[in-house]
């Protein structure tokens, strides 16, 4: 069975995709972060998933909050998912190089979709001990587009 991408819009000439499958991380540390960067440079968002990983900068959630405390420096709850952060800058790492191969330029490219998903079944854990746990799996899907960028214009007085 093949898998397709959930992004049903997609122009192969002025579009990139990525797609991580079976990720070892929680579906919904990766739908807080794909809302977080969305509309973001693929440049910013790698650099804001750095600070992410270094525990400097949180990432606010907006659904899977209930046990989430208030970080410094974002209003509400929010949290530092070091491990689905490394993913995902694997996967802008990846969609930034498949850009490049298309010829795309890589300064203009805007994340314009991110999709999250549950991974196949949960695997159990073969130790007695450990019978009830489960090991999380996760799939994730980028797409950014060569936007031109915006220049501000400043009115003469």
């Amino acid at each position: 069975m093949t898998m397709g991408y959930a992004f049903q819009g997609y122009d192969a000439k002025t579009m990139a995709r990525a797609k991580g499958t079976s990720m070892p991380v929680s579906d919904k540390d990766l739908r807080e972060i794909g809302m977080t960067i969305k509309g973001m440079t693929v440049e910013k968002a790698i650099k804001y998933l750095g600070h992410v990983i270094k525990l400097e900068q949180a990432v606010p959630y907006t659904r899977y909050n209930k046990k989430q405390t208030h970080k410094k420096g974002v209003k509400g709850p929010a949290n530092y998912p070091v491990l689905a952060s490394k993913s995902v800058i694997s996967l802008l790492e990846l969609v930034k190089n498949n850009a490049q191969q298309k010829g795309l330029g890589t300064a203009a490219l805007t994340v314009i979709h991110t999709s999250a998903q549950r991974g196949p079944g949960a695997f159990h854990r073969t130790q007695r001990r450990n019978a009830g746990h489960k090991r999380k799996n996760s799939h994730f899907e980028l797409v950014v587009a060569e936007v031109a960028q915006k220049k501000t214009e400043k009115k003469a007085k």
